[in-house]
């Protein structure tokens, strides 16, 4: 039996060259990740954190402050005060409310104003990390009585 004749193997073609006005290949979606919006409180664990006393009132310095969305839970407490803390710093802040009402939570220094020739006191501002509803409902009760300051977080 005759053996069939061996073919060459065709030489593989260069793959072409891009082209100028060809579409460049499509970037892969990109996920940026999203922090909830809110923590369970027994999440955040304060042990461990300093502790922070801030006395909010119709007339005192400290104040709640919020960024765009108006939304007090996403924002935060400036305590007015000279002492400071490191951006990014855990904190227990212990927060006192007209009638009394406290409530502690985690927050973490988010930003300090230093003391200026202004109207603006210096101090420190603290961003939640977690609310319970009940303290949301607290703090969203008194930013009705005395408007928040505004921080860009920009």
């Amino acid at each position: 039996q005759a053996q069939p004749a061996m073919q060459p193997t065709p030489a593989l073609a260069p793959a072409p060259a891009p082209s100028a006005y060809a579409p460049a290949p499509a970037a892969p979606a990109v996920t940026q990740p999203v922090a909830p919006a809110y923590v369970e409180p027994a999440s955040v664990d304060t042990t461990g954190r300093p502790g922070v006393a801030v006395n909010l009132g119709a007339r005192t310095a400290s104040t709640l402050w919020v960024g765009f969305d108006d939304d007090v839970a996403r924002g935060g407490a400036f305590h007015a005060t000279y002492e400071r803390l490191p951006l990014g710093a855990p904190v227990a802040l212990d927060i006192t409310l007209p009638r009394n009402a406290q409530l502690r939570t985690a927050a973490r220094v988010r930003f300090v104003r230093e003391p200026a020739g202004t109207d603006a006191p210096a101090g420190l501002g603290f961003a939640f990390e977690a609310l319970s509803g009940e303290h949301r409902e607290q703090l969203r009760r008194f930013a009705e009585h005395r408007a928040p300051m505004f921080f860009d977080e920009g």
